[in-house]
């Protein structure tokens, strides 16, 4: 059972998008999406675990976000129990995949023991009707329906050994709410939830991202990891993530995996892709914003997970590092500058003492004249005495002192 992280943990990037490396096919539009190579290409379900690890996934999700037992027994002719087996070799391919990478990869780095999370779609990617993404269905679809759905492949991944799940992609408060209760049923096991999310303000279904998310996360803190967002522009994050724990102790651990940024239309595929920013340059700010958990969905990559990688340094991004080490660095210049102006203070001090001995030893006193002429040639006499007292080794800077101690009359 995983507990929640205290420092920052990378989360693998969009399954398809990767896979498609290896199946050299558009895996996009099939109404099981990548689940359907579970059954006919499971050694490149291997290759792509595998590649994410190695590029510093630390946590990485079974291939069974579109994976339900109605959806193989409808579009691959197979039983119900067939259908669950194929859901259980999910997980048996992440772990084989993980166990290889802890043999081949580690390089004598025990710390290092990536997690499997059991990863847990909509309810609406099995209509395959892009309900998915606008929530449209929870409208007219009862909360047991949903949650009666959900339970049969929940309980698969639970049974293989998945380490925690993820509740992923979610557009609405009426699913979110089912699953989060959902998970009470098995005390044991941890999940975060994401939530796909429509702009920089609203989940997908319309709903204020931080009211639910709040809702949500409260309703069982025990066991829900973190709470975030997934399968929206990278560009929406800082929006939605911003003051949601201004006022709250403990803070909600919070989870980002946004897609690229780019954008899909049905005749053209994916477009503007040269438009924008790579993930990983977002990633300092949203560290900034005490996200625990970074990844990438849909057209994100090994490599994109790979330069996130490299963007954390031991909990806080490069950026944020940099300037705590400036400030430090401020810091011990202005005690350094107090310190000086101490012993500055001090030597004028000193100064003061040695130049009311020199006009006493002359016998001089503020009553004596009032005479200017008088006064400045006394100021002269006792600097000449004071620069040979105070000058180390030479005269030049003993008289700079004596000249500005007497510069009311010199």
């Amino acid at each position: 059972m995983a507990e929640v992280s205290t420092t920052i943990k990378v989360l693998d990037g969009g399954f398809s998008s990767q896979l498609s490396c290896h199946v050299g096919d558009n895996v996009d539009g099939d109404p099981l999406w990548t689940a359907r190579f579970l059954q006919t290409r499971p050694l490149d379900v291997f290759k792509t675990h595998y590649d994410f690890l190695k590029a510093g996934s630390d946590i990485i999700m079974t291939n069974t976000y579109q994976a339900s037992v109605g959806g193989f027994v409808k579009y691959l002719g197979i039983t119900p129990d067939a259908g669950l087996e194929l859901i259980k070799s999910a997980v048996s391919l992440a772990k084989e995949a993980r166990e290889k990478y802890l043999k081949e990869n580690t390089n004598g780095d025990s710390d290092r023991n990536p997690l499997i999370a059991g990863s847990i779609g909509p309810y609406g990617a099995h209509l395959h009707d892009g309900s998915e993404y606008n929530g449209a269905y929870a409208d007219a679809t009862p909360a047991a329906t949903i949650r009666d759905w959900h339970r049969p492949r929940l309980e698969a991944l639970i049974d293989s050994g998945v380490d925690l799940l993820a509740f992923e992609t979610i557009p609405c408060e009426k699913e979110a709410l089912v699953l989060v209760e959902m998970l009470k049923d098995y005390p044991s096991m941890k999940a975060w939830l994401s939530f796909s999310c429509k702009d920089d303000k609203h989940i997908s279904h319309g709903d204020e991202f931080q009211a639910v998310a709040k809702k949500c996360y409260d309703l069982n803190p025990e066991q829900i990891l973190a709470v975030g967002a997934n399968c929206t522009a990278p560009a929406n994050i800082a929006g939605l993530l911003s003051g949601i724990n201004d006022i709250r102790d403990p803070h909600i651990p919070l989870i980002v995996y946004p897609n690229s940024g780019e954008k899909y239309h049905k005749d053209l595929g994916w477009t503007e892709g040269d438009k924008l920013q790579q993930l990983d340059c977002y990633v300092h700010g949203w560290l900034d914003l005490g996200v625990r958990y970074i990844g990438g969905c849909c057209r994100t990559y090994a490599e994109d997970i790979r330069r996130i990688h490299k963007q954390k340094v031991f909990g806080v991004s490069a950026r944020k590092q940099r300037r705590d080490e400036r400030t430090k660095s401020l810091v011990k210049e202005v005690e350094d500058l107090r310190e000086q102006n101490l012993n500055l203070k001090f030597e004028i001090s000193k100064l003061k003492k040695d130049i009311g001995k020199l006009w006493t030893s002359f016998g001089w006193h503020d009553d004596d004249d009032d005479d200017d002429d008088v006064q400045n040639k006394s100021c002269k006499m006792y600097l000449f005495k004071v620069s040979k007292i105070v000058t180390r080794p030479g005269r030049q800077r003993g008289e700079q002192r004596a000249f500005s101690l007497c510069s009311k009359c010199c």
